[in-house]
């Protein structure tokens, strides 16, 4: 959740990604049929840009940059923190998936690697639903269902942030909002796809 003080930095945000063995994830939980994902944009969409690539797995990138951010082990307890605050958060999910519980597991003990503290957080559907819609969580574990029209806006544009709006992680970026908005009024693909 972007709107979460400890989130705030892209490069805090990268950190845990680094740190966080995506592909071990997917190798052991769905059996290698999913993929790392680089874009908001699924890999069946046109829009898909296949020449991202994936942050790579890097615990001791991800130290070195928590670290420029602040994040010591100040105390010799084996926690990263900052201003004499434990870097540590909770991870939302809903009962009755065990794959999401499974993961939850899996980054707790990756992350606890690196130094920082993620505590599972299971909840009853309707709850953590709740909770999601009103941007009430640190982390969560969770899915979108996706249509196939190309459009940013309802998920990362800057006014779907407002309450009621499905921008729940607090993402905003003027100049993203004005390339989506170019690239939808845009009816050739090829022309779309240079802006996106």
């Amino acid at each position: 959740n972007g709107a979460d003080p400890l989130f705030r930095s892209a490069r805090v945000r990268r950190a845990l990604t680094m740190a966080i063995n995506r592909q071990l994830i997917i190798d052991n939980l769905y059996y290698g049929m999913a993929e790392i994902c680089t874009s908001p944009f699924i890999p069946q969409l046109w829009a898909y840009n296949d020449k991202i690539d994936p942050l790579p797995y890097d615990p001791e990138g991800a130290r070195r940059l928590l670290a420029e951010e602040g994040f010591t082990d100040s105390d010799g307890d084996g926690w990263l923190d900052r201003g004499g605050k434990r870097f540590e958060f909770e991870i939302m999910t809903n009962q009755g998936n065990q794959i999401r519980n499974d993961i939850q597991v899996m980054v707790q003990e990756q992350l606890g690697k690196i130094g920082v503290k993620a505590d599972p957080l299971i909840l009853e559907w309707t709850v953590m639903l709740e909770r999601h819609k009103a941007s009430d969580f640190q982390a969560v574990i969770s899915a979108w269902r996706v249509g196939t029209k190309v459009d940013l806006e309802p998920i990362w544009g800057c006014e779907s942030r407002k309450p009621g709006g499905y921008n729940r992680v607090d993402y905003c970026n003027p100049e993203v909002d004005r390339l989506n908005a170019t690239a939808c009024g845009i009816l050739d693909f090829d022309e779309a796809l240079s802006l996106i």
